[in-house]
């Protein structure tokens, strides 16, 4: 059993407020739905189910930095 709530799915940042948020997708492959406090909690066999990585569960993104592409010119006009 899953919980939404625990899935890297989630599609909001974690504390939103779910009354403001519009109809949404958690995966690309499952139709939009309502979320509520009681079916983000609520216990489910999802087939689309992906745990969180424990590292990522306070912050919510990538512990990853993408870092800047560099530019080519670096000279500058006087």
């Amino acid at each position: 059993m899953s919980k939404c709530e625990n899935c890297a799915w989630y599609p909001w940042v974690p504390g939103a407020d779910l009354s403001m948020l519009p109809v949404m997708r958690c995966s690309p492959r499952l139709a939009a739905r309502r979320w509520t406090t009681e079916t983000i909690a609520m216990e489910n066999n999802c087939p689309e189910f992906k745990a969180v990585i424990e590292s990522d569960v306070n912050t919510g993104t990538d512990n990853e930095v993408k870092k800047a592409p560099k530019r080519a010119n670096t000279t500058r006009r006087k």
